[in-house]
């Protein structure tokens, strides 16, 4: 049974987590993300936020974690197959980012 009410709090704190992003709060955004991913992890926008967020990080490996997850979740996204090739393109593995980009 699908569950509304989650879905609309999850949204509700997804969409707080993008205005902290946009507002430079990375912090905020991660402890978001980290809420809804301990009540679903397999939240596919949660888990490309928090890649993303890592990935501005510089932390390659947890981006990876978290955007590989989401492309599996959601592997119609073009937006998230580009952030994901682009992570691995700053980590020099350009044919895993062709892969990527070619999705």
């Amino acid at each position: 049974m699908h569950n509304h009410g989650r879905d609309r709090k999850f949204g509700k704190w997804l969409e707080q987590a993008q205005h902290a992003q946009a507002a430079g709060d990375a912090e905020t955004a991660r402890r978001l993300c980290g809420k809804i991913l301990r009540q679903n992890p397999a939240h596919p926008e949660a888990n490309h936020l928090l890649g993303l967020l890592f990935a501005a990080q510089q932390d390659y490996a947890a981006a990876l974690t978290h955007l590989e997850r989401a492309a599996a979740l959601a592997p119609a996204s073009a937006e998230i197959q580009n952030n994901l090739g682009n992570v691995y393109r700053a980590r020099a593995d350009l044919d895993r980012a062709e892969q990527c980009y070619r999705r």
